[in-house]
């Protein structure tokens, strides 16, 4: 299954990035197509585009609020013009006659047909499905099923009744949630911590470390800052603790605090997936064993304080690396010294 992704960058590249790391885990790398990920620099952006569709088996559209008003530099909607390339590829897709999933992600709805231009038009008869960042790993799992042709798509009213069900439930269940997955980290007054559960099922939140773990890095050590350009504006990465502990099994559990500083114009998701993979001795870890988090949705100009956690199998005591980013932007730090 070769699966090509459409979305619009200032609209929803947080969760396409998100859905094109997850889909990759589950079907292979090279059966996801990301436009910016995928296309080698200096190549020709419409042939690649083209080239990627006539290999794809189907094509997930990601819809967010903003994907019907992105306008352009003179105030015109993008989707008016017809070399917009988000219309250019769905359109292709659609005459193709490919499997078209419209993708629903931070609560958009899918716009109806007079509001889309002739070329697209179809689209609007297509059955969505949505993604909640609270159900994400259920509503993937969902999208797959479709995709292999196990199910089929949930009717827009019966994902509306699903909605209304988990506003209804939402304010039962909280307060257990919170309690029983999550522990607030110390010294900030008032944050509310929260899972994104996206590698491993329901990830819980991770432990406080107390004397009995060792501190890698600390208020006294140097945390390096990583800034990285996304959509004109910039994420800030601050490390500002590592703990590790020796499980007496061969294995140690690290423990990261960092900080993430949204200086972009618009609300991102900080998630577990952010925290794209740890280095030990040059061993590569990507799945992790706890996150939490104190705003998953930082506004702009917000920072949002979040723990991870790594199981590794080499002694962290002598460097790591970590990486993170958000969709196709990724940077490495050093942690400790000789890394």
């Amino acid at each position: 299954m070769r699966v090509f992704l459409s979305y619009r960058r200032e609209d929803s590249a947080a969760h396409a990035g998100r859905l094109a790391d997850e889909l990759r885990r589950r079907l292979g790398r090279s059966d996801v197509f990301l436009d910016v990920a995928e296309i080698r620099p200096g190549r020709d952006f419409a042939d690649a585009i083209d080239s990627a569709l006539q290999r794809s088996d189907a094509v997930l559209v990601v819809i967010g609020p903003r994907w019907l008003s992105a306008a352009a530099a003179d105030g015109r909607p993008r989707l008016d013009d017809p070399q917009d390339y988000v219309r250019r590829e769905i359109a292709a897709a659609l005459g193709r006659s490919l499997l078209v999933v419209p993708v629903l992600v931070g609560g958009a709805r899918l716009p109806r047909a007079d509001e889309l231009p002739e070329d697209l038009v179809p689209l609007a008869r297509r059955q969505a499905i949505s993604l909640d960042d609270e159900t994400w790993l259920r509503d993937v799992q969902a999208l797959l099923d479709l995709l292999e042709g196990r199910r089929e798509a949930p009717t827009r009213r019966r994902l509306w009744v699903l909605v209304g069900a988990g506003v209804l439930a939402g304010a039962a269940v909280a307060t257990v949630v919170a309690v029983a997955l999550l522990r607030p980290d110390p010294g900030e007054p008032g944050g509310t911590t929260g899972t994104d559960g996206e590698t491993v099922g329901a990830l819980t939140g991770c432990p406080d470390p107390d004397e009995t773990w060792e501190r890698l890095l600390g208020p006294d050590g140097t945390a390096s800052g990583v800034v990285e350009e996304a959509d004109g504006g910039t994420l800030e990465f601050t490390v500002t603790d590592v703990f590790a502990q020796d499980n007496d099994d061969g294995s140690w559990e690290v423990v990261i605090t960092s900080i993430m500083t949204n200086n972009l114009g618009e609300v991102r998701n900080h998630g577990d997936w952010v925290y794209s993979q740890l280095e030990v001795a040059r061993i590569a870890y990507e799945t992790k064993t706890c996150y939490s988090v104190e705003s998953q949705l930082p506004e702009p100009g917000q920072r949002s304080r979040a723990r991870v956690g790594y199981e590794v199998t080499e002694d962290p005591a002598g460097g790591l690396r970590l990486t993170v980013g958000d969709n196709n932007y990724y940077a490495n730090f050093a942690l400790t010294p000789g890394s």
